[in-house]
């Protein structure tokens, strides 16, 4: 009779368990494994965001939860991809097996690679921006800022002359630096809360800065601003409320607003809104990102769902992402050299 009831015992704790680990994982079409707990990190799919594995191998975590603030490609591979975190930057140079930490002990709110050298990057971290020019061996503390309850909100480097770098603070002091990062003096003040500032890859001088209330435009390296999407509120609801914008190709852009997704093939003079799943200024959406082989291939997130299209919108697919409860996502990567390949990026 003992041993009955030892074995059944077994029976059930088994039975839990193996109940239990079904409920944490999720299955593609291919039955490949993957993500089997959920959590913050780097996650990466070979099938277009059908199956996902966790990419966390990262160092110096121990207990404490990590947030990934932005991920990005680095500029000559992407085998090579940067992670900004709550505990430092982390770098991997072999598609997220395994990370490095390059600079530790920090909240990490922004971070910018120099387009022409890839050992050069600018961290920004409260109020502080540093600098490193061997892909973070060493690091310098370039800028302080002293005035109380002001943080680094942006950064960015000038693709066409690389040795200016812009800083924009969160309440809308835009800095520039002429001499990478060694020196800086006040640009532009936009008085008011600001998010970020973005460079135009294609066209030389040619700025975007997001601050309440819009999105504004400079085509003289930041001397002189135009807001460029307040007027089109009561057109499209929400769209001055700035969540993120993409350089296409020489001419066109892509800008994720309140509002929703919107597409310029003129350089921004005119916007067509993209047919989502949900009716405009209905959702909160809270990243993007395309193929750069096809444009016409977009990405976008909501809540646990990420939502796929390949023909610009007309249809949308729906796949389950390794994200629930606190977690939430922060950034997807389109791998340029394999389209199939995303990067997902998971922030509390």
């Amino acid at each position: 009779m003992l041993r009955k009831k030892i074995l059944f015992s077994v029976l059930l704790i088994l039975m839990s368990l193996t109940i239990s680990g079904c409920s944490f994982s999720l299955s593609s079409q291919n039955n490949k494994s993957t993500t089997p707990v959920i959590g913050g990190g780097v996650y990466k799919s070979p099938d277009k965001g059908v199956a996902w594995e966790a990419k966390n191998n990262f160092p110096s975590v121990g207990k404490g939860a990590l947030s990934i603030r932005k991920i990005r490609f680095g500029i000559d591979s992407p085998k090579v991809i940067y992670a900004a975190s709550n505990l430092g930057l982390y770098l991997t140079e072999d598609s997220g097996d395994n990370w490095q930490l390059l600079i530790s002990g920090r909240d990490i709110s922004d971070f910018v690679l120099n387009p022409k050298t890839k050992s050069v990057l600018y961290v920004a971290s409260g109020n502080q921006v540093f600098k490193t020019s061997d892909t973070g061996a060493n690091w310098d503390l370039v800028y302080t800022e002293v005035r109380p309850n002001v943080v680094v909100a942006s950064l960015a480097v000038d693709y066409f002359d690389t040795s200016r770098v812009y800083c924009l603070m969160n309440d809308g002091q835009l800095l520039l630096s002429l001499d990478w990062g060694n020196s800086w003096k006040p640009l532009y003040n936009f008085e008011k809360p600001s998010r970020r500032i973005v460079v135009d890859p294609y066209h030389n001088k040619n700025l975007y800065a997001a601050a309440e209330g819009g999105l504004y435009h400079s085509s003289d390296g930041g001397i002189n601003w135009q807001e460029v999407m307040a007027a089109k509120n009561n057109d499209y609801p929400g769209v001055n409320i700035f969540k993120d914008l993409a350089f296409l190709n020489k001419d066109g852009l892509m800008y994720l607003s309140r509002y929703g997704l919107l597409a310029s093939q003129d350089n921004g003079a005119n916007w067509t809104p993209l047919r989502l799943v949900s009716p405009p200024n209905s959702v909160d959406i809270e990243v993007f990102n395309y193929n750069p082989k096809d444009p016409r291939e977009i990405y976008y997130i909501l809540n646990d769902v990420l939502h796929h299209t390949v023909d610009g919108g007309l249809n949308w697919q729906t796949k389950v992402l390794p994200s629930s409860g606190k977690y939430r996502s922060s950034g997807i990567l389109v791998d340029p050299n394999d389209p199939n390949t995303l990067y997902l990026s998971l922030t509390q």
